[in-house]
């Protein structure tokens, strides 16, 4: 901070100096702090404004555009507050090496030099909002550079429109300084970072206090200016927009067509810190601008605008808060929505203390123009107090009426859920209702997962009051995993303690079932009795259906170690399918694998009225009456006497379908056949 007496002695140096001329003052002692350096240092301290203090913020493109622009306004003002500040938003790179841009910073610091004396700078990353910035400080005077690229080589932007144009105009996403210390993600980023720097080293003071110095941002006061000129303006006039701010807005390259307005003594003021940045940058092998008629020029001219940027007022309070429990855990907020500015909604909570609301904490920010809200994750059968107010980027309305809600009573959880295997498919529960104004209870249940609960789905639920419940239809020897909870028609309690339980593995299956036919009618089943346990064996029996079984049907329950059985209904010309299991009182087995076998047709009808005639000495002639409808032919057996009897018969001829007689010739005379 600057002291009455260095100030004092500032003014005389002016009056004594700056009018002989002070084009020398380039080699004036300074120490700059060297990029070698960078972010080794500490954080620096901020300045030690007080309230009522005076801040002076001095906000340009390129480090040479205060002392061109508003070199004789930065002079006078330092004689009279004792804290300046400089934010460079861009590291008038020029598209050269970072060589040239950090030297360029280090002439704005001899610049400055002229202005506050000899010393050191000390400089070092200084955390504004998410970004790191390079900050440089001297007694009262800082300065921030942003070191945003300027965007050509000309220096003059992309097509005659910089980088930061871009970002302002959403032609480029985000934009990152050079020294690649921070990105700015938007538009909005960047400026809100401006205004973080002012409220930071200002200590959030507001006008008459703060007092920002920007470049024109009216294109008609200040036409065909540089792009980057123009940028860090609109900057500045969105970062005043929620701030009371004592603005001043100055013409720059235009002012070289204006006429002159500035005495020799302000010429000489703007000349002496001019002269020291450019006779800095010529002493490092950069070139001198000084004696180009555009810079005489400049340096002639001084011209500024002030106003006082005014923020909007404050939005309307919300009115009608109402509060409604819609369960144990959940009440509901509405109010009514009476502001035309609100950025949004602040919801505030407070829990009850004896009938009245406790310390509220805010819970919720809300968009623009909300008018509910659900606060949820409460405690079961308690009271709690809402209030809500509206905000914008500078106020906050009056809050509402407050008002308060009870939550209604959740169930109290279920305890000691236990579960027994009754059966291979069945497994019984029970637990403890611990509840009073349950309305039911939900079972659910869980397949096992490596020894631990898989995905529970409900599979009940069941009358208030209840406390058992028996599962069925399960797979023996599995691993089930249940849970219950209590609900009314808003809540459920919390779940009891899972519990798992295995159902019994049941008698073994038999095995190596097989299918023999006997007949068109019988088909005869064998197996192996693998069971110690069973009571007995059901046998079933399905119909084909083009190759597969249709739906199978017991046939036969079977006395314990049974392992065959014959099945004397079957149908000729049939094909079956078979499988068999034992059983428990309880319990069943596991099906036998499938078995299928095919009944033959039944046999053609025998023939009747067979007749033999002797027709000759050696032949006889036969007829019969045919009875069959499925005979493929006849087969003719032949016997000799046997005293009276028919010794053994042999096959003699075989004719075919529907045949009804047979001549058999070559015969014996006088000998009897059968």
């Amino acid at each position: 901070m600057f002291s009455s007496t260095n100030r004092l002695g500032f003014r005389s140096r002016v009056a004594a100096g700056l009018i002989a001329g002070l084009s020398i003052l380039a080699g004036c002692e300074h120490a700059l702090t060297t990029e070698s350096t960078r972010g080794l240092a500490p954080e620096l301290p901020r300045l030690v404004v007080n309230p009522g203090d005076y801040v002076k913020i001095y906000v340009h493109a390129f480090q040479d555009d205060w002392e061109l622009f508003m070199g004789d306004r930065v002079t006078t003002g330092l004689q009279t507050v004792p804290n300046v500040v400089f934010i460079y938003t861009t590291a008038g790179d020029g598209n050269q090496s970072a060589t040239y841009w950090q030297y360029r910073e280090r002439a704005s610091q001899a610049a400055m030099d002229v202005l506050i004396g000899a010393g050191s700078w000390t400089c070092a990353n200084q955390p504004i909002q998410a970004h790191q910035i390079w900050r440089c400080v001297k007694g009262g005077a800082v300065a921030y550079f942003m070191r945003l690229p300027d965007g050509a080589p000309s220096g003059e932007g992309y097509s005659g429109r910089g980088s930061m144009a871009m970002l302002r105009d959403g032609q480029q996403a985000t934009l990152a300084a050079l020294d690649g210390s921070t990105t700015y993600t938007s538009w909005t980023d960047f400026y809100t970072t401006i205004r973080a720097i002012v409220d930071y080293e200002s200590n959030n003071q507001a006008a008459p206090f703060v007092e920002v110095h920007a470049p024109e941002y009216d294109r008609t006061a200040n036409p065909n200016d540089h792009p980057d000129h123009l940028a860090t303006a609109d900057a500045v006039h969105a970062a005043a927009g929620t701030r009371s701010w004592n603005l001043a807005w100055y013409v720059d390259y235009q002012t070289k067509n204006l006429a002159v307005n500035l005495t020799q003594a302000q010429h000489d003021l703007k000349q002496a810190v001019f002269y020291a940045y450019d006779n800095f940058m010529g002493a490092g092998g950069y070139g001198r601008e000084q004696w180009e008629s555009d810079y005489q020029a400049w340096l002639s001219r001084t011209y500024v605008r002030t106003a006082i940027s005014t923020p909007p007022p404050p939005p309307a309070t919300p009115t009608n808060l109402q509060a409604v429990a819609r369960s144990g855990t959940r009440i509901d907020l509405t109010w009514t929505d009476n502001a035309t500015n609100e950025t949004g909604y602040y919801v505030e909570r407070a829990p009850d203390v004896a009938g009245v609301a406790g310390t509220y904490t805010q819970i919720a920010t809300l968009a623009s123009n909300s008018n509910s809200f659900s606060s949820t994750a409460l405690s079961s059968n308690t009271a709690y107090w809402f209030r809500v107010r509206a905000f914008n980027a500078t106020d906050v309305s009056a809050y509402s009426n407050q008002t308060s809600a009870t939550t209604f009573l959740v169930p109290a959880a279920p305890t000691n859920l236990q579960g027994q295997a009754i059966s291979t498919t069945r497994i019984d529960l029970t637990w403890t209702d611990n509840a009073t104004n349950e309305t039911a209870y939900l079972l659910e249940r869980a397949p096992d997962n490596a020894g631990v609960a898989g995905t529970y789905a409900q599979i009940a639920s069941l009358a208030a009051g209840s406390t058992a419940y028996s599962n069925t239809g399960l797979n023996a020897n599995t691993r089930y995993w249940y849970r219950v909870r209590a609900a009314t028609t808003t809540d459920s309690s919390a779940y009891a303690t899972p519990t798992s339980v295995t159902t019994q593995q049941g008698p073994a299956a038999p095995t190596n079932l097989q299918a023999v036919v006997i007949s068109a009618t019988q088909i005869n089943l064998t197996w192996t009795d693998n069971a110690t346990t069973e009571t007995g064996y059901t046998v079933e029996r399905a119909p084909d259906n083009s190759g597969a079984p249709g739906t199978f049907a017991a046939i036969a329950t079977l006395p314990t170690n049974s392992v065959s059985y014959s099945d004397v209904a079957a149908s000729p010309n049939t094909r079956y399918w078979y499988r068999v299991r034992d059983f428990t009182a309880l319990d069943v087995s596991a099906y036998s694998a499938q078995v299928n076998a095919t009944t033959p047709p039944l046999p053609p009808a025998a023939p009747t009225n067979l007749q033999a005639q002797g027709t000759s000495s050696s032949s006889v002639d036969l007829s019969w009456t045919d009875n069959a409808d499925n005979e493929t032919g006849f087969l003719i057996e032949r016997a000799p006497d046997n005293a009276g009897t028919p010794g053994t018969f042999a096959q003699i001829a075989s004719v075919g379908a529907n045949v009804v007689a047979f001549s058999n010739t070559l015969l014996n005379p006088s000998t009897r056949y059968w």
